[in-house]
């Protein structure tokens, strides 16, 4: 079907999947300690990325400032 839709010469490999490897991971019970850890670590990667974006604000928030000085004309009296 994909040769037909695509053109068998577009069409480099197909892989085929199941669906129990996809069920058996979304099913898969964690125990409390497993659960845990899982909350830990999305929540580290949430702090992370919120302290790059963080980063990135200041940052840009300097750069402008940056060129707000760069662009005033010297005053000379």
């Amino acid at each position: 079907m994909l040769a037909r839709i695509y053109d068998a010469e577009n069409i480099l490999s197909l892989t085929q999947l199941t669906n129990e490897t996809v069920i058996d991971e979304q099913t898969k019970t964690l125990s409390p300690q497993e659960l845990q850890v899982k909350s830990m670590s999305d929540r580290a990667k949430q702090l992370t990325q919120q302290a790059k974006q963080l980063k990135a604000r200041q940052s840009l928030q300097k750069a402008q400032q940056n060129l707000v000085k760069a662009s005033q004309i010297p005053r000379t009296h």
